[in-house]
């Protein structure tokens, strides 16, 4: 007996599965048990009722069949979102490996730089043009003119563009975005610089700006127009009568100033010589009109504290202009 009920305890515990066969042999035994033993007697068992029990168990299978099937159907839930998953994982994978490498591959570019004191001719894969003034840089996609013709520049640059009407040549700039098909201008861009410009040598070219991001500036410019940007107030003007062989000289190795601010051609000085100079902020809006060719820093240095006027200071590694 004690075998039969410590198994019947541990199955309606479901510590053990619903094994019928086993459940059999057990009450098989105890019959035979039951028969050799003359002074056992149903008092033995007053609770047992075979009915009751034998109901119990086909409850107790069929709540464990039941259970069986609602995990079966979990897992195949489960099994289904797992394939899906994969799918979706393997989607992205095949994606990254086939697509996004052409992605990168046509955002990967070229930047070209120059030192102070140098100046760089690069030519463009489409025939173009362009020479770099001192510490200046220029950027295109290593795929350039296959579907555009875009570039960034820092710096200022002498573009002579090969005429494309198909694809626009394009200029972008801290300051301002110029569009061309095909002409010659400069733009120059340098952030230390109060001013930002474009100036046409020949033909016409399109500059656009967002002033603020809210006010839309766009103009046609053409042969000796420029346009300048001043940081500081944030204001446009238009110079329609612009002197093309002053704003070229560079490119010749000469310095040409024109109504330029005495800041901007300490910071052209100290790119072209590579030396430091401070500017007093009270001398820094002083017009300077001056050409120079050959001439070493020393000599520039002299003339310009005359034109300001300014006092001028050499300490140890570096000039500095004093109001008077």
């Amino acid at each position: 007996m004690g075998e039969f009920s410590t198994f019947l305890r541990r199955f309606f515990r479901r510590s053990v599965s619903g094994n019928a066969d086993k459940l059999g042999e057990i009450f098989r035994a105890k019959k035979l048990e039951d028969n050799s033993d003359q002074q056992a007697s149903e008092q033995d068992v007053p609770h047992f009722n075979k009915r009751e029990v034998w109901q119990r168990i086909d409850s107790s299978i069929e709540n464990y069949e039941q259970d069986v099937a609602s995990s079966l159907r979990m897992r195949t839930i489960v099994q289904i979102a797992a394939f899906f998953i994969c799918c979706l994982c393997l989607s992205a994978m095949a994606y990254y490996l086939f697509e996004n490498p052409k992605i990168e591959a046509a955002a990967e570019t070229n930047t070209i730089t120059t030192k102070k004191g140098e100046i760089r001719k690069v030519s463009l894969p489409d025939g173009s043009l362009v020479w770099l003034n001192n510490e200046s840089s220029l950027t295109f996609p290593l795929e350039f003119g296959k579907k555009n013709r875009n570039v960034t520049l820092s710096g200022e640059g002498y573009f002579d563009v090969y005429r494309d009407e198909n694809r626009p040549f394009v200029i972008t700039t801290e300051n301002f975005k110029t569009r061309v098909l095909g002409t010659q201008f400069i733009v120059r861009e340098y952030s230390s610089d109060e001013e930002s410009t474009v100036a046409v040598i020949s033909g016409s070219v399109q500059v656009s700006k967002n002033i603020d991001r809210q006010v839309e500036f766009t103009e046609i410019l053409g042969k000796s127009d420029r346009i300048i940007y001043h940081k500081g107030i944030k204001k446009i003007t238009r110079d329609q009568s612009v002197d093309l062989q002053n704003i070229t000289s560079w490119k010749e190795g000469k310095l040409s100033f024109q109504n330029v601010s005495l800041l901007d051609v300490a910071n052209t000085l100290q790119r072209r010589f590579n030396v430091r100079i401070k500017v007093d902020p009270t001398l820094y809006e002083k017009k300077i009109y001056a050409d120079f060719e050959q001439k070493s820093v020393e000599t520039i240095m002299k003339v310009l504290s005359m034109l300001a006027p300014a006092q001028l200071t050499l300490h140890e590694g570096y000039y500095e202009f004093t109001a008077e």
